[in-house]
């Protein structure tokens, strides 16, 4: 619709960072002014998912006072209408690096390969950029957080490098780390990380 808005389930911004800042990325490479959001859900939070996160997105800029404006049905539970606002605050080491994570297309689906390889601030010694993702502190001041209501960000525009989970792309991956390993006793090789599909729904 002309001037509409369109919301996002994403994923938790907490458990699958990288990932979550694959979409907010893909949204701003796709022209949009992209809005995260994030906040308890207490089903999701009984089963330890952490916060929840969603995206506001929209061809045009989407102002604060314009949010402000929308109804709300009565007596909801973990929402309220004077406090919602709020779910578009983050702590700035949870954002921290929401620039260096590739964006998710066609040809490099990169959301995939976050949600399989990087749960919960995983990092491995690939050349990936997106693995600096730093684990978040307890922001207790202004300074420690971001309201993305207020600001407006451009695309960083990064494409990874073909498709990550395919067999060619992880056979080359595991040469590179096994020869490193093989030149360098500095090197540890783990063989558990170069499995394809490295999460906790998923055992060897």
């Amino acid at each position: 619709m002309p001037g509409g808005i369109l919301a996002i389930n994403a994923v938790s911004p907490e458990h699958t960072t990288i990932a979550f800042w694959c979409l907010y990325q893909t949204l701003l490479g796709a022209g949009l002014a992209a809005k995260p959001m994030r906040l308890p859900i207490p089903s999701f939070d009984r089963h330890e998912y952490g916060d929840w996160g969603f995206f506001l997105a929209s061809p045009h800029p989407i102002a604060a006072a314009e949010l402000g404006t929308l109804s709300f049905p009565p007596d909801l539970q973990a929402l309220q209408p004077d406090s919602w606002q709020e779910t578009f605050r983050f702590p700035a080491a949870l954002a921290h690096d929401r620039h260096q994570v590739c964006m998710h297309t066609l040809e490099s689906p990169q959301l995939f390969y976050y949600l399989m390889n990087f749960n919960k601030f995983f990092a491995d010694a690939s050349s990936d950029p997106a693995l600096s993702m730093q684990a978040p502190t307890e922001a207790t001041t202004r300074e420690d957080w971001i309201d993305f209501l207020e600001i407006e960000e451009p695309g960083t525009g990064l494409i990874g490098v073909g498709d990550r989970l395919q067999l060619e792309t992880l056979a080359q991956s595991w040469l590179t780390q096994l020869e490193q390993a093989r030149h360098s006793p500095a090197v540890l090789c783990n063989q558990v990380e170069l499995l394809p599909v490295h999460h906790a729904y998923h055992t060897p």
